[in-house]
């Protein structure tokens, strides 16, 4: 098959994760189904009140990093009512996911995206949740150009990932140090200027409208919101069955443990490994491995690497596993709100999955170290 033939593959599993979302949006989707109809920018619709063509930061407070923000303003504008937009969504996250379909199949193999991208159940189920497939999309421009030595390019990519969701801001600092690993002093200066003034003149509007951006990403960055779908969130539970709660300490543990692992672990092997890719990989894995709000749809942010490395399929397997074990516990405890058995019986499976994809998570980890060392 093609890279184009990959690209659309990639675009109609996405375009199938948002037709349950559009169904929703109408009101369409009977009893237990409903779990298959969640997302975010169909919440925002109703919680953010863009009804009447409302746009972010002009008219409303408004959460999400500002290329969101932009996009769905722009949404709000064009589109009469709810059900134009989910679907305008997703068109969006559809073409995102054929953009990075055929750019992996042009950076590695076209069998590789197909199997580990395109084609994957995570595809299916978690693209139209939210927006993460527009920042894996920038992620997996960057990660090209940073294997072709266009650091500047990689970086402005990286910024504009940063403005969809943070998590490629921690990915900047590797493309740096990899210049000055290779002695490219003015390439790292240069590098590292572009990326600020680049995110900067993205958050610039958004920080100055009716809301600040910056603030509410601080907030949420160290607020005691914990997912129960996390470790964190096991954890929390655990503790609070016998009345203790832990939930103030989460963020600092969660954040000093995400700094002294990437300070450590991270750096040197960006440092020493060539390849950009690997420290794109365990700068990921080392936010998610911290992670105390981690969302079914982030382990989108780990299947470009799967494409990109020769990473073991059985590791892959595992997190397929736990992400529709995840999937398919979390959202009927959330939307369907079982008691007694049921929600016993949900919840004790939701923990399990959690655990296993934490276990994939540490199995990737050593993959893509096996794979710098092979290099």
């Amino acid at each position: 098959m093609s890279p184009r033939g990959v690209a659309l593959v990639a675009f109609v599993v996405a375009l199938a994760s948002a037709a349950p979302r559009v169904l929703a949006a109408q009101g369409l989707l009977p009893g237990p189904l409903i779990v298959l109809g969640w997302s975010d920018p169909l919440d925002l619709w109703y919680t953010d009140q863009l009804i009447g063509h409302r746009v972010p930061y002009r008219d409303i407070p408004f959460a999400y990093p500002p290329l969101v923000g932009y996009l769905v303003g722009l949404l709000s504008l064009l589109v009469p009512g709810v059900t134009w937009y989910i679907a305008g969504w997703g068109i969006v996250i559809a073409l995102a996911a054929a953009a990075a379909a055929y750019a992996l199949a042009r950076a590695a193999t076209p069998v590789r995206a197909l199997a580990f991208w395109a084609c994957s159940a995570q595809l299916l189920l978690l693209s139209a949740i939210n927006f993460d497939v527009l920042a894996s999309l920038f992620v997996v421009l960057a990660a090209v150009a940073a294997r072709q030595a266009a650091r500047t390019r990689s970086l402005v990519l990286l910024a504009f990932g940063a403005a969809a969701k943070l998590f490629p801001f921690a990915l900047a600092p590797v493309v740096i140090l990899r210049a000055l690993a290779d002695r490219d002093r003015r390439g790292a200066v240069l590098g590292a200027a572009t990326f600020a003034l680049a995110l900067g003149l993205i958050y610039l509007p958004a920080s100055l409208g009716v809301d600040s951006t910056a603030q509410r990403t601080a907030t949420y960055a160290y607020g005691d919101l914990v997912n129960r779908d996390s470790v964190w969130g096991l954890i929390s539970a655990m503790f609070g069955s016998n009345g203790i709660d832990i939930r103030p300490l989460i963020a600092p543990l969660s954040l000093a443990g995400t700094a002294l692992t990437y300070l450590v672990l991270v750096v040197p092997r960006a440092w020493r490994t060539r390849d950009p890719v690997v420290g794109f990989a365990l700068a990921t894995l080392t936010l998610l491995l911290w992670s105390r709000l981690y969302s079914p749809q982030y382990s989108l942010w780990l299947l470009p690497f799967f494409v990109l490395l020769p990473l073991r399929t059985r590791t892959y397997v595992y997190l397929t596993i736990a992400d529709v074990g995840v999937f398919f516990t979390i959202f009927p405890l959330t939307l369907l709100r079982p008691v007694g058995v049921d929600a016993a019986f949900l919840y004790i499976g939701m923990s399990v999955f959690v655990a296993l994809r934490h276990v994939s998570l540490v199995l990737m980890w050593r993959d893509v170290t096996a794979t710098a060392r092979a290099r």
